[in-house]
């Protein structure tokens, strides 16, 4: 079985000998750059990465990472791709080639993909990531938050190994540059996908009011999406609502995100923050009683990892 690694790069020279490193299981690496005015490429060629330069008229993760694809031969037979910024755990290629070693028509496989680590160094908010696919039947789409999509003719069967686990490590100090990108995809395809990310988008950036607006946009789609970021919208419009100064609408939207999911502790330890602001410690503490008894945590990147830091709930 031959395995790439692929993935696209921008300024990421800080990042490039570590993630080399957790790569080079892979039969080869492609990385291609979108502008790099760094020496990023110059220390991905001398690691051995192969390199291609692109110029995109208008920058968009999907034409970019559709690039990168393509820029993997065509004679591989499964296709990996992470950011720089990301790690694996050693001993990723094995359970790749198990996995489809096991399965000769598998498409795709699901693994853990973990954005945060605790203080006392256990996984902190970790959901099920979807990268690992055939070299071929797959497309990416969405300017951003982009998805790679199955186009093959048959159907998609696909894998979980609990085994591979990719670590993110987030350079905070690169600006966050998804706003516009966002707008365009919800302009281009309003799916409640979009318009979730995109309320998130405004929540990140403290944008309330616009927050409102996209939430409860995402929120008149119920019925159309994924049941699971219903109440998220729920918890950034409450949190916006909370900074403008309306805690009865912030409750309202923190209730209504326990009704739609009740076996979900953050909207209540949100709640309970809440009650303790406005003066109500019985319900406060009801609030963070009940999120105490959620002892299992879900599986996917809606699960934060605060709501299970020891110090809310002890």
């Amino acid at each position: 079985m031959k395995i790439a690694v692929y993935a696209i790069c921008k300024n990421e020279n800080k990042h490039i000998a570590r993630w080399v490193n957790s790569m080079d299981e892979a039969d080869s690496i492609y990385v291609t750059d979108t502008g790099s005015d760094d020496d990023s490429i110059e220390k991905l060629k001398n690691l051995n990465v192969n390199v291609q330069s692109i110029k995109l008229n208008r920058f968009r993760f999907d034409d970019a990472r559709n690039a990168s694809l393509n820029f993997v031969p065509n004679n591989f037979d499964v296709c990996v791709c992470t950011d720089l910024d990301e790690v694996f755990l050693p001993g990723w290629r094995a359970e790749v080639e198990n996995e489809f070693a096991k399965q000769q028509n598998l498409h795709r496989l699901h693994y853990k993909f973990v954005t945060s680590v605790n203080h006392d160094g256990t996984d902190g908010q970790c959901f099920y990531n979807i990268k690992i696919h055939k070299r071929h039947g797959y497309k990416w789409k969405h300017p951003v938050h982009e998805i790679v999509e199955y186009i093959g003719l048959d159907k998609e069967n696909i894998a979980v190994n609990e085994n591979i686990k990719l670590y993110h490590y987030p350079d905070i100090s690169k600006p966050r540059e998804y706003l516009n990108l966002l707008e365009i995809g919800v302009k281009e395809d309003p799916t409640p996908r979009n318009l979730h990310y995109l309320c998130r988008e405004y929540w990140y950036l403290k944008k309330w009011e616009d927050c409102i607006k996209a939430g409860l946009a995402h929120l008149n789609t119920i019925g159309k999406g994924w049941l699971e970021e219903y109440p998220v919208s729920m918890r950034y419009i409450a949190t916006a609502y909370k900074e403008l100064g309306n805690y009865y609408q912030s409750e309202k939207y923190l209730i209504k995100a326990i009704e739609l999911i009740p076996n979900r502790r953050e909207p209540y330890i949100e709640l309970s923050i809440l009650y303790k602001l406005i003066n109500k410690n019985i319900l406060s503490k009801w609030a963070l009683d009940s999120a105490a008894k959620i002892k299992e945590k879900h599986g996917n990147y809606i699960h934060e990892g605060w709501a299970w830091n020891n110090s809310f709930i002890n």
